[in-house]
């Protein structure tokens, strides 16, 4: 059966906004989405002793995370994409938003910030007995330049023939510290959306009561928005496969071919879960998403 948020609409008042400009539920979740990624980040300095890094290469990459994140310091206009994050992070595995065979790794500030990439989805074909991954970037605005930049860099990405490059990678699977190029995507949903997941998350993480955590878990395990973010990765990789193959890129054509095969199986499992995506098929960012994407990406 399908979930239905009729019965959670107790938990937030999706009017009610902080003195900040920032809903208060988003502010109340915050400093748990600032712990969930700090814990869960890929550390620069722990690829010191790898040979395929030099210390001064990782210090200057710290010195320039630390001078950017100055400049961050009173913007408050990232926490509901890092809410969403966090959220990701958490529920990608806890929940199977991405399947049950897939982990979510949080990349290195430093590859968040410079290379665009906030999570690495980790899927693993238990068949073929191999490891493919998904560098996320997540994005919780509609009808921005900012969107757009991020779905034209995946374009310009394809034209030279490159994918996404992971400048601080770690797999526990593999073993590995190392660069790695991986597949490209956006996901995201907009903010009334986020801030029902947020309520619904800090109830799982904070309440005291059993029955309350309870319902929070089966809401988040069956939220509409595990089935919208895996439609819109399906939709790009269908597309970026196509675009990569029409422009002699059969190399790319090939990644994201074998990408879509499996991101495909795994919405076969939500369908059959009953999970689908009810009010988000109206969400502006989904949409967005959908949109700016089929424009870029025509058939």
């Amino acid at each position: 059966m399908g979930y239905d948020n009729s019965n959670e609409r107790f938990l937030i008042e999706q009017t009610d906004r902080s003195h900040e400009g920032v809903h208060s539920t988003i502010q109340g979740a915050h400093p748990e989405a600032q712990k969930t990624i700090g814990e869960a980040a890929i550390n620069p300095s722990d690829f010191i002793y790898s040979p395929r890094y030099k210390k001064e290469d990782i210090e200057r990459d710290l010195g320039l995370v630390e001078k950017r994140e100055k400049q961050f310091e009173h913007d408050d206009s990232q926490k509901p994409a890092e809410v969403f994050e966090a959220i990701m992070l958490h529920q990608g595995e806890l929940s199977n938003w991405f399947g049950q065979h897939a982990e979510t790794i949080k990349t290195s500030r430093y590859d968040d910030i410079f290379n665009g990439i906030d999570i690495i989805v980790e899927f693993e074909n238990t068949t073929a007995k191999e490891l493919s991954h998904l560098g996320v970037a997540v994005d919780v605005t509609f009808g921005t330049t900012g969107l757009q930049k991020k779905i034209e860099r995946i374009k310009k990405e394809i034209d030279r023939g490159e994918l996404a490059r992971v400048k601080y990678f770690y797999s526990e699977k593999e073993g590995v510290r190392e660069p790695r190029d991986v597949a490209r995507v956006v996901v995201g949903i907009e903010l009334n959306q986020v801030v029902e997941l947020a309520a619904l998350w800090l109830q799982q993480k904070n309440f005291q009561y059993k029955e309350i955590r309870s319902k929070a878990n089966h809401a988040l395990a069956a939220h509409p928005a595990s089935r919208a973010m895996l439609e819109e990765i399906s939709l790009q990789l269908e597309r970026f496969k196509d675009y990569a193959n029409k422009n002699n890129k059969k190399a790319l054509s090939d990644i994201y071919e074998k990408d879509l095969v499996i991101v495909k199986a795994i919405l076969a499992e939500k369908q059959k879960a009953g999970i689908r995506m009810g009010e988000l098929k109206d969400d502006r960012v989904y949409n967005s998403i959908k949109e700016t994407v089929e424009r870029l990406f025509p058939l």
